[in-house]
């Protein structure tokens, strides 16, 4: 009975996360990627070619929701016109390892929120068909 109900949630999509793990985990790492290179640049710092290579490694990623935006949301309406089928609100913690100047490594954790889209309605038929998923910020 049991093994019935989770293929039958499987198949449905039930138990598929979406966004998956990996594009969130990417997707907070271009987010501060961005931070960093936008404080670099107005602090006027260049690490004569380092400046684009970040400093930090996302360890760990806690996902608290994955919130699926509906056509009437403003931000999936606003990005209606770039063939978006599905957009994501995902919320949760991170922990991180930066490495300072002196090769001292100091643990960071905090909240993230990050919006992903992805122009690909899922195929249940292929379940190892290529998803690609897009930082979106809002």
């Amino acid at each position: 009975m049991c093994l019935t109900l989770l293929l039958l949630l499987t198949s449905c999509g039930v138990l598929t996360q979406r966004p998956p793990d990996q594009a969130v985990k990417l997707a907070i790492t271009q987010q501060l990627t961005n931070i960093q290179q936008s404080i670099a640049k107005d602090l006027r710092i260049s690490n004569k070619g380092n400046a684009t290579r970040p400093n930090f490694e996302i360890e760990k990623v806690t996902v608290r929701s994955r919130q699926k935006l509906k056509d009437s949301d403003a931000l999936m309406r606003q990005y209606s016109d770039q063939n978006m089928t599905e957009l994501y609100r995902v919320q949760g913690t991170f922990n991180a390892m930066i490495i300072g100047s002196s090769a001292q490594k100091i643990r960071q954790e905090g909240p993230f929120e990050v919006y992903l889209g992805t122009d690909a309605v899922p195929d249940t038929e292929e379940p190892e068909a290529v998803e690609t998923w897009f930082l979106i910020q809002p």
